[in-house]
């Protein structure tokens, strides 16, 4: 539930439409929160997205 912690995120690059949109998958107790996060125009910037996201989120 938003607004309570979360145990654990995840991020994942997903080809859609000839771009690369990253998602964060945020883990709670009770459910599973799923957000677009960006675009980007090719896999490698997605990628970096997705590890500084995940660094972050580590602190």
């Amino acid at each position: 539930m938003p607004g309570s912690l979360a145990i654990a995120l995840e991020t994942s690059d997903i080809q859609e439409r000839g771009l690369w949109t990253l998602y964060a998958h945020v883990f709670y107790e009770d459910e599973v929160v799923v957000k677009k996060i960006s675009t980007h125009t090719n896999q490698r910037y997605a990628e970096v997205a997705s590890r500084c996201i995940l660094r972050t989120a580590n602190r």
